[in-house]
């Protein structure tokens, strides 16, 4: 299933080894899917797949980060939203601040939570372009989510998602020096989460672009938020924090757009994706509710 060794892509991300990366970026691009139906897999059991329905999840997700699973059957709730993750290597949960007690957030409007008060998710707002938990400690990065759509909304609510071995490519190709400064220790911080002069979470610096040591692919940590992000006072940063933003917010054919409805889930090796705002109508039956889990895994063989 590989398209490219690992030692190869290892040497692919080292900025001196120029015909290495041009190798695996030319075969990232090759035949990449450029509609949401080619990357969306139909299960008959999301808690006991067949080999051929895993290996097309994997393929997939090989190729583009995520993949888009239809389920005929069995809609999970959060237990086997776990089972499904299982399946395909994710084990090991990130028990996030406002997970619940299974450690899978219910991500849905809550007004009278003071739990997830201040925290956009659970609003009917946009969300910016991000890529999960680019807050959490270095030991605890996110490497793939799990979001299944339990209830749509009356209006609204497209994701929005992008391959961050895309961008990578699509950086690199316009200046290799946003890539070294992107690659940084000290690029981005997020300041420390205080409640109510309570610190829930200290302050957390790193880079934008890593490699993972155990699986050699890339990782990437990013917000676009304007507020709560601390961005390292350097021209070239500045020069590269705008070309991220143009290429996610101005036209770009890899960019998939789509909107979850009941019985669908997204798995990926947490891709950058946004949020468009929606309008839920309770009276209707209406009512956004997703089931996100967050894992310290990559998705298994890709």
């Amino acid at each position: 299933m590989p398209i490219y060794k690992r030692n190869e892509t290892i040497q692919a991300f080292d900025l001196k080894q120029t015909k290495a990366y041009e190798a695996w970026c030319s075969q990232k691009f090759d035949n990449y899917p450029q509609d949401i139906k080619e990357i969306t897999v139909e299960v008959k059991n999301s808690v006991q797949l067949s080999a051929s329905e895993k290996q097309a999840i994997q393929t997939i997700c090989y190729k583009t980060n995520l993949a888009i699973v239809r389920i005929k059957k069995n809609f999970p709730d959060k237990n086997e939203l776990k089972q499904f993750g299982v399946q395909l290597g994710l084990n090991s949960l990130d028990n996030n601040l406002c997970a619940d007690e299974e450690a899978i957030s219910s991500i849905r409007v809550r007004k009278d939570s003071l739990k997830h008060e201040g925290y956009i998710p659970y609003t009917a707002k946009a969300l910016n372009w991000h890529t999960d938990g680019y807050y959490n400690l270095e030991t605890k990065k996110i490497n793939a989510i799990l979001m299944y759509c339990a209830e749509k909304s009356a209006t609204g609510g497209n994701n929005r998602f992008l391959d961050h071995e895309i961008i990578y490519c699509q950086l690199r190709n316009l200046n290799p020096e946003f890539i070294r400064v992107l690659e940084l220790p000290d690029v981005m911080t997020i300041p420390a989460n205080v409640v109510d002069g309570i610190e829930i979470r200290a302050a957390q610096t790193g880079p934008v672009f890593s490699i993972n040591p155990v699986t050699e692919r890339l990782h990437m940590r990013y917000s676009a938020r304007k507020r709560n992000i601390i961005w390292k006072d350097e021209p070239m940063v500045h020069e590269a924090i705008k070309a991220i933003e143009a290429l996610l917010n101005e036209p770009n054919d890899y960019i998939f757009n789509y909107t979850p409805l009941p019985g669908q889930l997204i798995i990926s090796n947490n891709a950058l994706h946004s949020r468009a705002s929606f309008e839920d109508k309770p009276e209707q039956g209406l009512q956004r509710v997703i089931y996100r889990a967050r894992y310290l895994e990559r998705i298994s063989n890709t």
